[in-house]
C-alpha cells in the first residue's frame, strides 16, 4: 500500500511540476522573443536604454531558468 501511495504522489507531483515547468518555459520563450528588438537597437544603434532593457530582461530570464532547473531536480529526485 505504501508503494502505491508513493507512486501516486509521484504522479501528482510530476503532473503539477510538468505543467508549471511548461508554463515557465513558455514565459521564458516569450521573454526572449520580446527582447529581440531591444537587442537590435542596442547592438545596431547603440541605444543605451535598449541595453538596460536587455540586461533587465536577461536577469528575468535567469530567474525563470533557475525555477525550471529547481522543478526538474525535484521531479528527478521524487522518482527515488
Amino acid at each position: 500500500m505504501v508503494r502505491n501511495q508513493k507512486n501516486l504522489n509521484f504522479h501528482f507531483l510530476t503532473l503539477n511540476l510538468t505543467k508549471n515547468s511548461m508554463t515557465r518555459f513558455e514565459q521564458l520563450n516569450k521573454l526572449i522573443d520580446s527582447l529581440e528588438s531591444d537587442f537590435q537597437k542596442f547592438y545596431d544603434s547603440g541605444n543605451k536604454a535598449a541595453g538596460t532593457r536587455v540586461r533587465n530582461g536577461m536577469n528575468e530570464a535567469k530567474k525563470l531558468a533557475q525555477e525550471i532547473r529547481t522543478e526538474v531536480t525535484e521531479m528527478k529526485n521524487a522518482e527515488k
